[in-house]
């Protein structure tokens, strides 16, 4: 056997060798990032998950899924269109935006529509994960599985409660979609407004210790009048 042989011999044993070993060494499960395989596992997930979907609610000015900064907030847009305030800035290059929600002149690219849409459909898609998911969930306490999904029953209504008075049609997503799913026909506002108050009757039924409540809202919604159908 001559000298390239026997290189070559080596480098084919080393690579074999290198190939084998491989798979005892190498961990699959990713150990510094939590993905939804390895999440949803137990109360703590639980709670990470519920405060990912309150975190929207300090989206004020919330930017676009690209990153794009826009200071167009809810409260702003809602008085505009509402007439209960005059659009604009210090001058016509200031939050140029404004002005033509004020004059219903939107572009398909102003970032503040779209920054909004992006909002409340991210917090729809954070509250649908945690219930999709929570009923397989290790709770130590019960209790606390039962209020989660009351508080997570609430923000859906509440983010679906802003966007249809913002956008009028919109889907409604009830479950957790991926990209091959973005293609969601739009509803009525009627039928939004139907399942904000079927999330508001499910969660006023559910069964929660008094001293566990800590979520002013969820406690006050079970005062309201509510009608399903």
């Amino acid at each position: 056997m001559n000298r390239n042989n026997i290189l070559k011999s080596s480098i084919l044993m080393f690579i074999l060798g290198l190939v084998t070993s491989c798979g005892d060494l190498l961990d699959l499960e990713p150990p510094m990032t939590q993905v939804t395989e390895n999440f949803y596992r137990d109360q703590n997930d639980a709670f990470q998950a519920l405060t990912s979907a309150y975190n929207i609610l300090n989206w004020s000015a919330p930017s676009t899924a690209s990153g794009s900064p826009q200071n167009c907030a809810f409260e702003i847009v809602s008085e505009i269109l509402g007439d209960a305030c005059y659009a604009g800035g210090a001058n016509a290059n200031d939050i140029p935006t404004t002005g033509r929600i004020n004059t219903f002149e939107m572009r398909v690219n102003d970032p503040a529509p779209e920054a909004l849409w992006y909002k409340y459909f991210t917090g729809i898609y954070r509250a649908n994960q945690l219930l999709v998911k929570i009923d397989n969930i290790k709770f130590v306490d019960e209790n606390l599985r039962t209020r989660y999904k009351a508080e997570a029953l609430f923000l859906r209504a509440n983010y679906y409660f802003d966007v249809v008075r913002l956008f009028g049609n919109v889907p409604l997503i009830l479950t957790p979609i991926t990209p091959a799913d973005y293609g969601q026909e739009q509803v009525a506002p009627e039928i939004i407004y139907k399942q904000i108050a079927e999330d508001l009757l499910e969660l006023s039924m559910l069964r929660i210790q008094k001293a566990a409540i800590v979520f002013r809202p969820l406690l006050y919604s079970w005062t309201l009048p509510i009608k399903a159908g």
